[in-house]
């Protein structure tokens, strides 16, 4: 077997298992798409807060109207009861006929609106508590990332360490092998054989690949992939030439 094979076989492990982990980190939400989701909640609201505030000064401007349309009619009452002009009377009756069809069209319009009104309330109302659901969705979701992260940090960290531990163990042609032949086949460099199929390519490998792979003093790869093969005694349990 190649010298630095076992030492290459272990330093493989340890690289492929930290680019999992920095694949898994790069992958982890943040919460931004929670975020995106409460922002459009929240701009929902908004909306409907404002289209709300509109039907109130609607409201508030209708009751101003109906409060001075009462207040005129009524000023208009009282005058009548005091004219002795019969034109002057006449005039002032029907300065009140019209006044009270107003007076009924106000108080028709802020009927209509206070229903209005109290649908958007309720509307308001049911976005509001959608806010808060997505805003504690959105907590929950920045508080595991940040777990994750942390967790994932760790075994990276961790990892690093396994690797400085290894590297010593390794003749510098050895590791410029290993460095060289990982740019070559996508950092995946040294592979066992486990019964009898490469697992970098899934490719059955010879048998007679597989045993000078095993007893000689120099790397030997995989036909297909290219890869340098890891195989032990194990391999030929139950087989045969």
């Amino acid at each position: 077997m190649y010298p630095d094979l076992a030492q290459l076989f272990a330093l493989q492990q340890v690289d492929t298992a930290t680019a999992h982990k920095r694949r898994a980190l790069a992958a982890l939400d943040d919460g931004s798409a929670k975020q995106a989701e409460l922002d459009a909640a929240v701009a929902e609201r908004e909306r409907r807060e404002e289209a709300l505030t509109e039907l109130d000064r609607r409201r508030r401007e209708r009751e101003d109207k109906l409060r001075a349309t009462e207040q005129k009619r009524e000023e208009s009452r009282q005058k009548a009861l005091v004219s002795m002009e019969t034109k002057q009377q006449q005039a002032l009756y029907e300065q009140i006929e019209a006044l009270t069809r107003a007076k009924g069209t106000f108080e028709e319009e802020l009927l209509v609106l206070f229903d209005e009104i109290d649908e958007r309330r309720q509307e308001r109302d049911a976005q509001t508590a959608v806010v808060q659901r997505l805003q504690r969705e959105h907590q929950r979701a920045v508080t595991e990332y940040e777990e994750e992260k942390a967790a994932l940090e760790a075994d990276v960290a961790r990892l690093q360490a396994e690797r400085e531990a290894v590297l010593p163990g390794i003749n510098p042609a050895g590791l410029e092998l290993y460095e060289a032949r990982r740019k070559r086949t996508g950092d995946l460099a040294v592979v066992a054989t486990e019964e009898g199929v490469c697992t970098g390519c899934n490719v059955a490998v010879p048998v007679v690949i597989r045993r000078k792979a095993l007893r000689s003093a120099e790397a030997v790869q995989c036909e297909s992939c290219k890869r340098i093969l890891y195989v032990t005694e194990a391999e030929f349990a139950d087989e045969t030439d």
